[in-house]
C-alpha cells in the first residue's frame, strides 16, 4: 500500500534552507550596531582614565602634566607615549578605539576638559566629553 519514505523532498530541504536563512538574517541585523557601541564605552572609559591621571598629577604637582595647552592624541602610539610620561598615574594604559579616533585634552589654569572625537561607519563626526 503505502511506502515508508526513507529521504525528504526538494521542497522541505529548500524550505528548512530558506528557516536558516531568516534567521541568521535577524540575527545580524540584531547584532548590528553592538560593535560600535562598545568601541563608544571604551573611549569613554578611556577619558575616565585620563581625566583620573590627570587629577591626581595636579595634585601631586601643582601643574599640570604638559603645562596649560591643549594636547591631541591621535592613534594608538601617540596614546601609548602619552602614558609613558606618567605611568604612574595610570592603572592602565587606554585605548583608542577607533581608527580616526582621538582623545583632547583641554587644559587651563582652574580646570580641564577631556573629551574623544571620531568618525562613525556612516562618516558622521561624532564627539563626547566629560569635565
Amino acid at each position: 500500500m503505502f511506502k515508508k519514505k526513507n529521504a525528504y523532498s526538494l521542497l522541505e530541504l529548500v524550505m528548512v534552507i530558506a528557516l536558516i536563512g531568516v534567521l541568521c538574517v535577524l540575527a545580524i541585523n540584531g547584532l548590528y550596531g553592538y560593535s560600535e557601541k562598545s568601541k563608544v564605552a571604551s573611549a569613554k572609559a578611556g577619558i575616565d582614565v585620563i581625566a583620573t591621571a590627570e587629577q591626581k598629577y595636579l595634585a601631586d604637582h601643582s601643574t599640570w602634566i604638559n603645562g596649560v595647552e591643549t594636547e591631541t592624541i591621535a592613534g594608538q602610539s601617540a596614546m601609548n607615549a602619552y602614558c609613558n610620561k606618567i605611568p604612574s598615574y595610570l592603572s592602565i594604559c587606554p585605548k583608542v578605539p577607533h581608527p580616526s579616533g582621538k582623545y583632547i585634552i583641554k587644559r587651563s589654569l582652574t580646570s580641564f576638559d577631556v573629551q574623544y572625537e571620531y568618525t562613525d561607519q556612516k562618516g558622521i563626526q561624532q564627539k563626547f566629553a566629560i569635565k
